[in-house]
């Protein structure tokens, strides 16, 4: 009987401890959520967001690449996120190198990212950057951080493994 009143007072005091609706401090939506964001909840997949996009922060690699069809052929690929909002995608496809720089915010499970830059092979693409959004979702599988598209094409899936 005692493990039920302990019980009962830890749910009591979490419900308690927690701060209202009113109280909460609002998140700015046209600020970019960056690694002080405020801690999410959200849900994809039936696993839940990590507790802040600062775990995003750092260089990643791709070590898998699901849902693609045979015709697709392999990236060598490595994403940096850094704490200023800046996404660096380094790449090369089918002997090809890319470098995109890109400006990007987290809103919960989503990452939304605007290029500021695209060098190809060398040579600065004109006219790349743009005011138009390209939108991914995002969560961990253990160490694993899965992105895929969002919204459309949410079959295709690219893994990445944390390097720095």
């Amino acid at each position: 009987m005692r493990y039920v009143w302990l019980a009962a007072l830890v749910i009591v005091i979490g419900c308690n401890a927690s701060p209202s609706e009113s109280e909460a401090p609002e998140t700015p939506q046209s600020e970019p959520l960056r690694g002080e964001a405020a801690p999410t909840e959200a849900v994809v997949s039936g696993e839940a967001v990590p507790a802040s996009p600062s775990e995003l922060l750092g260089t990643w690699d791709l070590v898998e690449q699901r849902g693609y069809g045979p015709e697709h052929a392999a990236v060598d690929q490595t994403l940096t996120f850094t704490e200023d909002g800046q996404m660096v995608n380094d790449q090369t496809h089918n002997g090809v190198s890319a470098l995109i720089t890109m400006r990007y915010r987290v809103e919960e499970d989503v990452i939304a990212a605007t290029v500021e830059s695209l060098v190809m092979d060398g040579v600065t693409m004109d006219g790349a950057a743009g005011d138009e959004e390209t939108t991914f979702r995002w969560r961990f599988e253990g160490e694993r951080l899965v992105i895929q598209p969002f919204p459309a094409d949410a079959s295709t899936q690219d893994v990445y493994v944390r390097v720095e």
